[in-house]
């Protein structure tokens, strides 16, 4: 069939509606505000496998069949006349066309449309290929019966079971973030289900997905669809399907499927003008999928562009080492030795009453070479990984007890499975614990309650384990006498107070006062001034201006907190930021005044502020 037949049309982009719609742009801003730990290549990792993986435990169930799931990322680069076929392939000429047409441009940043007759820009394709999975049946004119449908076509709607990771249509918000064209094809082959009249067993069909626009005077949704149109002369896409989709699915590089094989059955993306690095999607997938690797699930396969194919090596990774021991305890592998070491909390929460029954299990244990997210030493703050049925660590839940590097595994029961679930955000990062209208209240206090057991346990271990505080409180270092007025019981304006050896003066000007910031969370902001006392040797002194926020424990500065400084007034003399401090002169005449304002931190927390002015030259005396 030529390209240029009007029925082997590629792009076709849906009219918007007076009936509202939605807005190709929503996708890539779906994850753009998630907890702030996730990176690109994180969130691929976790919604790709995780989608494919709700797939394949679904098949295990309606199908029974027992074919292995695994998932390979396959990472391809195109040069010479391969990248020129492909992209007539793609029909990135033709997406290129519409964007020039289009103000302002949908797309931020160089992508491979800037590029395509560029000789030293690769066109970089990331396929992601799964098995043993259902894969995408039913046409999407079956709509909620349409597995394809649900994926591509629809956002958020889900009728997934509690064993379920996630909802349906937000895996393909982050298969899309990492495309800089933000386009995805996906191709699928499956067996005929049951419910649904559709005779096909394999289709192919893409997306892509920018800001809605106007085009020769047509707005148009933003969404751009891959796809033969059935009726010339209206629009009326419709997906590959049958020979042709095998047929084009080879052209694209796609590996091949057949419907009949049970172990060729399942889904393929193609991400295009892919953005990540394989290097670091195997650390992301070691990081959030190793329990699922651990009790040998399934088996995941990064390929890189010169063919070497990479398993990631969760027992290799310094940062997940550290959990396996609280693994073993949790699942009951292995059983506490050493109470000072090992704990298996949860075998008391049904004692106790202090949570629902049965909830799930914790382990603890105290770290050897404590670790911080990328393998770096660590000064020991807790990390309790929570995970639940498909065992992806929905996130490293901290707590500031920071003399003992506590690591623990929590694994949530069937029961809690589906009432944590519904708490959680669409990056599956968070078990919120706010109220919300459309999270029952028993999930978010089941989630409360669940944490706050965690949290007891965590901090009861660090005390019963931690050496004694020295009985002399240490002296506390700038600024402790102040604020520890303000942030505890006294009241009253604050004067200024003297570092002791330095000539510097410190006044707090507002604050600290607290907002609340989200789910359990609160803002710390302030305003401080600083500036030389008339006693000081010299008019001008050259001073960096820093300021820490450390959670307090038993009287001792705990962890660190982000927190970010901001000058208000200069005092005559420029200052310039460097690394979250200022760099500049002080003098005695006027004052520096600087904002600081902290991330959100937990409402449970005692946090000290500590400004600090440090002299960075001689006096000059005259």
């Amino acid at each position: 069939m030529s390209r240029n037949d009007v029925n082997d049309r590629t792009w076709q982009w849906f009219e918007a509606s007076e009936y509202g719609g939605v807005d190709g742009g929503a996708m890539s801003k779906l994850f753009r505000n998630n907890s702030g730990t996730l990176s690109d290549a994180a969130l691929l990792a976790r919604e790709a496998v995780q989608n494919s993986w709700d797939a394949a435990r679904r098949m295990r169930v309606d199908d029974k069949d027992d074919v292995p799931f695994s998932v390979v990322f396959r990472f391809v680069e195109l040069w010479g006349a391969d990248k020129t076929l492909m992209v007539e392939e793609l029909g990135l000429r033709d997406l290129s066309a519409v964007r020039s047409q289009v103000d302002p441009d949908p797309l931020v940043g160089s992508s491979i449309l800037d590029e395509l007759d560029v000789d030293d820009a690769p066109l970089k394709l990331l396929y992601v290929e799964d098995s043993g999975t259902h894969g995408l049946f039913g046409s999407p004119k079956s709509q909620q019966l349409s597995h394809l449908f649900l994926a591509m076509y629809y956002l958020g709607g889900s009728n997934k079971d509690s064993a379920a990771g996630g909802s349906y249509g937000f895996g393909k918000s982050a298969l899309q973030r990492v495309s800089r064209i933000h386009s995805v094809i996906a191709h699928s082959a499956f067996r005929p289900h049951p419910e649904i009249d559709d005779p096909e067993t394999t289709r192919l069909v893409g997306f892509t997905w920018w800001p809605s626009f106007n085009r020769g005077g047509r707005s148009l949704e933003g969404r751009g669809i891959f796809a033969r149109a059935e009726d010339p002369a209206t629009f009326s896409p419709a997906p590959f399907a049958g020979g042709e989709a095998t047929e084009r699915a080879a052209r694209l590089g796609f590996t091949p499927r057949d419907a009949d094989s049970p172990e060729q059955r399942g889904s393929s993306f193609l991400i295009v003008d892919a953005d990540v690095d394989p290097h670091a999607l195997i650390g992301e997938l070691e990081r959030w999928w190793w329990p699922a690797m651990e009790e040998n699930m399934f088996d995941v396969v990064v390929e890189t562009a010169d063919g070497q194919r990479h398993v990631p090596r969760h027992r290799d990774n310094p940062f997940v080492r550290q959990f396996l021991p609280a693994h073993r305890i949790a699942t009951g592998q292995d059983k506490p030795q050493d109470s000072n070491r090992e704990r298996r909390p949860s075998d008391n929460w049904r004692v106790r009453g202090e949570v629902q029954d049965d909830l799930g299990d914790l382990g603890l244990v105290v770290a050897d070479e404590p670790r911080d997210l990328y393998g770096d030493p660590s000064s020991g703050e807790g990390l309790v990984a929570l995970m639940r049925e498909p065992r992806m660590v929905i996130n490293y839940d901290a707590h500031p007890v920071r003399r003992v590097p506590i690591r623990g595994v929590f694994i949530a029961s069937k029961e809690a499975n589906e009432l944590l679930r519904k708490t959680e955000p669409a990056s599956h990062d968070l078990w919120s614990r706010q109220s919300n209208t459309d999270i029952p209240a028993k999930a978010t206090a089941t989630a409360k309650k669940l944490l706050r057991s965690i949290s007891n346990d965590v901090k009861k271990m660090a005390e019963e384990v931690a050496p004694p505080p020295p009985k002399e409180k240490q002296a506390l270092r700038l600024f402790s006498q102040l604020l520890g007025g303000l942030l505890g019981s006294a009241r009253g304006a604050a004067g200024p107070v003297p570092t002791g050896g330095e000539p510097f003066e410190l006044r707090l000007v507002s604050g600290p006062s607290r907002a609340v910031a989200g789910d359990g969370t609160l803002l710390l902001r302030a305003r401080f001034s600083t500036k030389l006392t008339p006693s000081a040797p010299a008019d001008s002194c050259s001073v960096e201006v820093s300021c820490g926020l450390h959670v307090e424990e038993d009287d001792r500065a705990g962890a660190t907190l982000p927190l970010a400084i901001a000058l208000v007034e200069g005092s005559g003399f420029a200052f310039e930021p460097e690394a979250n401090r200022w760099l500049g002169e002080l003098r005695k005449d006027s004052a520096a005044v600087f904002d600081v304002v902290s991330e959100p931190y937990s409402d449970t927390w005692t946090v000290q502020l500590q400004p600090t002015v440090t002299r960075a030259s001689e006096w000059a005396t005259s």
